[in-house]
């Protein structure tokens, strides 16, 4: 009943993840739900961030896809947040190829997916996006970012995603 409460506080983050650690997978499930309920809120905490993280790293496929879920319409906003944005990093890394296509999709299909590659915090997003995205998804990324080249080259944090997308380019190759 107090999980908010107690993930937003900076011992209290901590004791949740402790308790998921140690308790039995059924004693936790009415803490998992109340995580994955308000994912969006604990997620731009500095402190219930840890808490989702936590979850998300358990990789439990149905609790991130329910967490992805959750979380949908709102992957801009969240990726341009200091705390959050370390959220969808590790959805697109500890989440199943579909699930972290839904995040993918949704930045990429904003009108302010330019904007997040020039965030301090989004433009990381899109670096593990480009990271964890495959086949089609990952080249019609790396076409959407270049599209832009000229503009994110003038630009501190589009510059970051460049090299990124250059250095993958030279692997490929």
């Amino acid at each position: 009943m107090k999980c908010v409460d107690i993930a937003t506080d900076k011992k209290g983050c901590s004791v949740i993840q402790k308790c998921m650690e140690h308790a039995l997978p059924d004693a936790i499930v009415p803490l998992v739900q109340a995580i994955i309920y308000n994912a969006a809120l604990l997620a731009e905490d500095p402190y219930g961030n840890y808490v989702v993280q936590y979850l998300v790293e358990m990789e439990i496929v149905k609790v991130n896809g329910m967490i992805i879920s959750e979380l949908g319409g709102k992957y801009v906003q969240l990726s341009r947040n200091k705390h959050a944005s370390n959220v969808v990093q590790n959805l697109l890394k500890y989440s199943e190829e579909r699930d972290s296509m839904t995040i993918i999709l949704e930045l990429m299909n904003s009108t302010e997916f330019f904007s997040v590659l020039q965030d301090p915090y989004g433009n990381y997003v899109a670096q593990t996006a480009l990271e964890n995205s495959k086949g089609y998804l990952h080249k019609r990324m790396l076409d959407s970012i270049l599209t832009k080249y000229r503009d994110l080259c003038n630009h501190f944090y589009g510059k970051k995603v460049l090299a990124f997308v250059e250095k993958r380019l030279r692997i490929q190759f």
